[in-house]
């Protein structure tokens, strides 16, 4: 994880706590999250209204290595890879699949990071001020592990259009 970090903090340099907090969570938990609420229905609609957005971002990349077997599959795939939005929709509902994913174990990740990324903060590995983000940290950790969105900062600089996916999932599809 440590070499994700330090890719993710030279590819974006404008990340915030948020962020790499949201990086974390992606990677210990997949899309997990998302699968008490919706269906493939709702997955089309709204990667249908979602592509209508301005996909030109920042992002050179198609699909961004995340960790833990799970990789960032940007909407522009669609595009360049005469990719069906349907199928990118179906490997993200099956990303979301809860059975996948130990829960205990996702968590135990999920801490062990969190330490790494302080360290790296405390060692100006990644530069951020270090008491507000170890401040925020605590924060968030304090109300539970939850999902955490993109700062916007992040979202203004390198418009994040993706959807996290198992790379098991983009091997039955055919993307990678």
């Amino acid at each position: 994880m440590k070499n994700i970090f330090i890719r993710h903090n030279l590819k974006y340099p404008l990340m915030e706590i948020s962020d790499y907090l949201k990086l974390i969570y992606q990677n210990s938990f997949g899309p997990k999250h998302f699968a008490k609420d919706l269906t493939l229905d709702d997955i089309i609609k709204y990667l249908r209204e979602e592509y209508k957005n301005d996909l030109t971002g920042y992002n050179t990349n198609i699909i961004e290595d995340i960790g833990n077997d799970y990789v960032r599959v940007f909407l522009k795939i669609i595009d360049k890879q005469k990719l069906k939005l349907e199928n990118l929709a179906i490997a993200f509902y099956k990303s979301m699949d809860s059975k996948v994913i130990d829960y205990n174990n996702s968590k135990m990740l999920f801490n062990k990071q969190i330490e790494l990324l302080i360290d790296m903060i405390k060692t100006e590995e990644i530069k951020l001020d270090k008491e507000k983000a170890i401040s925020f940290i605590k924060e968030y950790l304090n109300n539970g592990i939850k999902p955490i969105s993109h700062s916007e900062v992040y979202k203004k600089n390198y418009k994040p259009h993706y959807r996290v996916i198992h790379k098991k999932h983009l091997k039955e599809l055919g993307i990678r």
